[in-house]
C-alpha cells in the first residue's frame, strides 16, 4: 500500500490513493466509563484550538483525495465543545460526517 502525507498546517501535501472513509480520532476521554473501553473520563479536558484548526484544514482536503466520509471517534466526540464546527467543515468540503 502506498504511503499518504497530508499537512495541514503548511499546505504541503502529497497524496496517493486514500481510502473512501477516514476515522478522525478527536479525543481519548468519555464520560461512559465502560468496562471494556481505553477511553477515560477527564472533567473538563480541552483541545487546544490550533488542533481545532487543523482538523478543520484537514476536513476541507480531503474530498480532493478521494474521501467521501469522515467518521468522529476516539473516547466521546460529542465532549467536544467544537465538533459543531467540524460537522460543518466536514459537511461543506463535501464529506459525508458520521459520529
Amino acid at each position: 500500500m502506498s504511503s499518504t502525507t497530508i499537512t495541514p498546517s503548511d499546505g504541503n501535501r502529497t497524496a496517493t490513493a486514500l481510502p473512501p472513509t477516514v476515522n478522525l480520532h478527536l479525543v481519548a476521554h468519555c464520560n461512559y466509563a465502560c468496562r471494556y473501553c481505553y477511553a477515560r473520563f477527564e472533567s473538563e479536558r480541552r483541545v487546544p484550538r490550533t488542533q481545532v484548526d487543523a482538523w478543520i484544514r484537514l476536513l476541507r482536503l480531503l474530498p480532493e483525495h478521494g474521501v467521501r466520509r469522515v467518521t468522529f471517534a476516539g473516547g466521546e466526540p460529542t465532549l467536544l465543545q467544537e465538533l459543531p464546527e467540524l460537522l460543518e467543515a466536514a459537511s461543506g468540503a463535501g464529506s459525508s460526517p458520521r459520529s
